[in-house]
Parts: C-alpha cells; sequence; structure tokens
C-alpha cells in the first residue's frame, strides 16, 4: 500500500506578514504613482494571496487541535487510505488499548528489532 506523491504539487503558501509589508510597500508607490496600472495589478495578486494566506493559516491552526488530520494532509492521504491504516492498526492493536509499541509494530510486519530498525 505504497503511494508516491509528487510534493512540487503541493501548493507553496506565503508568509501572510511577508505579504503585508510588501502590500504596504505597494500602496505607498501607488500612492506616488496613481495611473500606474502595473501597481494596482500588483496589489490585486497580492490581496489574493494575503487571503489565501490566511486561509491557510487558519486551516493549520485547525489542525493542530487534530494531529491525525494533520498527518493525513502532510502524507496526502484519502478516505481509503485511512480505512486501510486503521484496518491494520486494528489487526495490531488486538489487545484493543487504543495504541500499539514498538514491539508490537515490529511484531506485525514480521521484523525483528535490531539497533538500526
Amino acid at each position: 500500500w505504497f503511494k508516491q506523491v509528487v510534493r512540487n504539487s503541493i501548493p507553496h503558501i506565503d508568509n501572510p506578514e511577508t505579504l503585508v509589508k510588501e502590500l504596504k510597500q505597494i500602496r505607498k508607490m501607488i500612492k506616488d504613482n496613481p495611473d500606474d496600472d502595473h501597481l494596482k495589478k500588483m496589489e490585486d495578486n497580492l490581496k489574493r494571496r494575503l487571503e489565501k494566506a490566511h486561509l491557510a493559516e487558519d486551516e493549520k491552526r485547525e489542525m493542530g487541535d487534530h494531529p491525525f488530520k494533520y498527518s493525513m494532509e502532510f502524507l496526502a492521504m484519502d478516505g481509503s487510505d485511512v480505512k486501510i491504516l486503521l484496518n491494520h492498526f486494528e489487526k495490531m492493536d488486538h489487545e484493543r488499548k487504543g495504541y500499539i509499541d514498538v514491539e508490537g509494530l515490529f511484531s506485525y510486519i514480521g521484523q525483528h528489532r535490531n539497533r538500526f530498525t
């Protein structure tokens, strides 16, 4: 159950503080050149990027409360991946403790533990 994810396909999210600084600079430049369409387009672009950055921060904050949800996003897992993972977890957690230890994991995957594993 291997899934290759191309990390370049994950969108880059800007830092909101940096965008705010850039937006302030552009607005100062627009005051000096109010008829410059290029500057106005840059301002609009920065506004959109700032909005996306704020939304991404909100999502990140929300995921901070849900470590499993964060892990799913980080590992690019979908619903079927989660079902597979939970099925394997249930098989490993045969005592129904709600967690597994390292020995249980290695026993499940059929590997002997050594100093390299």
